[in-house]
């Protein structure tokens, strides 16, 4: 009952036009911090589409030890299942993990086979941004030699896509290959999933979205990377004013915002919602709200979450400056401000005049469809895999 992501979205386009699929991942969800399969699993979901589950050890912290060691044995058994499956006509691998994607260029290099390397994270750059003290100053030999893989991986790739203009050209530096016309950018496109099960009313047991209210979202992982104190701010200065504040995930900082949340009667904690639930929250919400800390990552980046909020038709509170705060600028559909004033004054103002929410609303849906709509991305997507296959056949 899982949301489909970038991978399983490009997947579902590739195998509809008859190519055969096989798409390796961990057993271990890095949202859910759970194991899905206690095992190495493979899962077919059609005749031409499998799904090769390797298990691998789980871990708690996003930035630990045990992750690396994770990602380190993932890479190595994938190694060894591919060198026994019959050989690809393309690889397509995501960038990070740094392991997974050095193994797959290996590979491809080994075999003759084309390597396009999907770039969505900026590894292992953001580690400074995200490390302090001692553990920053221990961490400096493992980053080095991070940044060594990363700038090969980039160097030695036949392609590369990227999320954002800015993610691309950062990778582009880094394998010094600025100006190569063969790599392309493609945002993280969004579509809705088809509804499962569940029924309205099991739904609202989880989450009931007050009608009466003008409704404000968070939707994500609730971790550090997110400065939900401008959140909660804004919800404390708006709390006469009808407006809801939804925060809706599970994540390392859940207990903690519980604690800062509990004494604030227009903020609700939903905690984890599954694909029902949260197209549910979604429909019935005025504004999404993006409260990413202004580093150099999501200055460069453009999350699933930003189209999500798009495709809703909802306006956008964006905390960081770069690319997305320039699309929410340049196509007036939100507000991109730390200010806790001016970010009150947007919502009420949206608020008190329904006509110029309607107005930003319907922008917002329309820059979702010139360039966030999944159908139009991964089948532009899978035309420019075709032809990296078709011109290394001739």
């Amino acid at each position: 009952n899982s949301k489909l992501g970038r991978v399983g979205l490009i997947n579902e386009e590739l195998e509809k036009r008859g190519h055969e699929v096989i798409w390796f991942t961990s057993t271990f969800s890095h949202l859910k911090k759970e194991q899905i399969y206690e095992k190495d699993t493979t899962v077919n979901i059609k005749p031409n589409y499998i799904i090769e589950f390797i298990k691998t050890f789980s871990y708690k912290r996003n930035i630990s030890i045990r992750r690396i060691i994770s990602y380190q044995y993932m890479a190595h058994k994938f190694w060894k299942k591919a060198l026994k499956m019959k050989k690809p006509d393309i690889i397509y691998v995501a960038f990070p993990t740094i392991e997974l994607a050095e193994k797959a260029i290996k590979y491809g290099k080994k075999n003759n086979i084309p390597i396009v390397v999907d770039v969505r994270d900026l590894w292992p750059d953001i580690f400074n941004h995200n490390l302090s003290g001692i553990v920053k100053i221990l961490a400096q030999p493992y980053i080095y030699l991070m940044n060594v893989k990363t700038k090969k991986i980039m160097k030695q790739a036949d392609n590369i896509t990227a999320t954002s203009p800015m993610m691309l050209e950062w990778a582009q530096k880094k394998g010094d290959r600025l100006g190569n016309r063969n790599d392309q950018h493609f945002h993280i496109g969004y579509k809705k999933q088809a509804e499962g099960i569940k029924s309205a009313i099991d739904i609202e047991r989880k989450i009931k979205v007050d009608s009466n209210c003008f409704n404000v979202c968070f939707m994500g992982t609730l971790v550090k990377q997110f400065n939900f104190d401008i959140l909660i701010d804004v919800a404390k200065r708006l709390e006469k004013e009808n407006v809801k504040f939804y925060i809706c995930g599970h994540g390392i900082r859940a207990e903690e915002l519980k604690e800062k949340t509990k004494d604030i009667k227009n903020i609700v904690m939903t905690g984890w919602l599954e694909k029902e639930e949260l197209n549910y929250a979604l429909e019935n919400m005025n504004i999404g709200f993006a409260p990413y800390n202004n580093t150099f990552d999501f200055q460069v980046n453009i999350p699933n979450k930003f189209a999500e909020y798009l495709f809703y038709g909802l306006p956008i509170i964006i905390t960081s400056d770069g690319s997305m705060a320039e699309i929410v600028e340049n196509n007036n559909i939100g507000i991109a401000s730390r200010d806790i004033e001016k970010i009150s004054e947007f919502i009420l103002k949206l608020k008190n005049d329904k006509e110029e929410y309607k107005k930003m609303s319907n922008r917002a849906t329309q820059v979702y469809k010139d360039g966030f709509m999944a159908d139009k991305v991964y089948s532009d997507l899978s035309d420019y895999l075709e032809k990296i296959v078709e011109n290394h056949k001739k």
